[in-house]
């Protein structure tokens, strides 16, 4: 099930975010996040369990938006999960009157660039040394969602 993040998701979110990314955000960040108007947070929560097997974040600006992250627990990577927290981010976008999206994802990461693309996503630049821990150039992709 796709739903909105609530507080009480953070300490499972963090974790998925610690064993996803060199520089994870702190629960703090996300809680942080939570509080703005202009931030959306989805998880995929097991029905059976209860357990948080995923989650996506997303800024707004404007007509435009932001995917921040987007992290699912190792045991259920290449399962659909992100694809699923993609295209909610994407609705909740559209009923927000969002018209682009944008993200930048590590240049080694084939597998999520994959998940980019046949999501609809398209790269359209490159940002030399965006990451660190290691650096790393990032590619900048886009969506536009009304194409």
């Amino acid at each position: 099930m796709i739903r909105r993040m609530r507080t009480d998701d953070v300490p499972q979110v963090a974790e998925i975010e610690k064993a996803s990314f060199s520089r994870p955000w702190k629960k703090e960040d996300f809680l942080d996040s939570l509080k703005l108007s202009e931030c959306i947070f989805l998880v995929s929560e097991d029905d059976d369990t209860g357990r948080i097997s995923g989650y996506a974040g997303f800024y707004m600006a404007a007509e435009e938006g932001e995917i921040t992250n987007v992290a699912t627990t190792p045991c259920f990577r290449r399962c659909g999960i992100g694809r699923e927290l993609v295209t909610g981010i994407f609705d909740c976008a559209r009923s927000c009157g969002i018209t682009r999206i944008f993200l930048e994802v590590r240049e080694s990461n084939k597998p999520a660039f994959n998940l980019y693309q046949k999501t609809g996503f398209v790269p359209v630049a490159k940002r030399p040394r965006f990451y660190s821990d290691p650096v790393e150039d990032a590619i900048l992709m886009e969506k536009d969602l009304n194409a």
